[in-house]
């Protein structure tokens, strides 16, 4: 495993716990209509929770990052979708 691989595997698993927090949080604070600005906060904060360790090296492997927390922020999206369609829970 490179260097690079080893910073996106543990920001992965950085991301994966804080994803659905992240998201419920944007939704909270900006509500509806509001998906691209909704995105980027969720990607900062996202960003913002990397261990202390990881931050210095944000610059450097910044697209990598973002595109990974993209990705698992449409994932949890979808899920929360999917969770409130099947309980018939209507979305914000």
């Amino acid at each position: 495993m490179n260097f690079k691989e080893f910073i996106i595997k543990a920001a992965k698993e950085e991301f994966e716990q804080l994803a659905g927090v992240a998201v419920k949080h944007v939704e909270e604070l900006l509500g509806s209509g509001t998906g691209a600005a909704k995105k980027e906060m969720a990607i900062d904060i996202l960003l913002s929770h990397l261990p202390l360790y990881l931050k210095p090296l944000i610059p450097f492997f910044k697209k990598s990052l973002i595109r990974l927390a993209d990705g698992l922020i449409e994932k949890t999206v979808k899920r929360m979708q999917e969770f409130q369609n099947m309980n018939g829970v209507c979305g914000a």
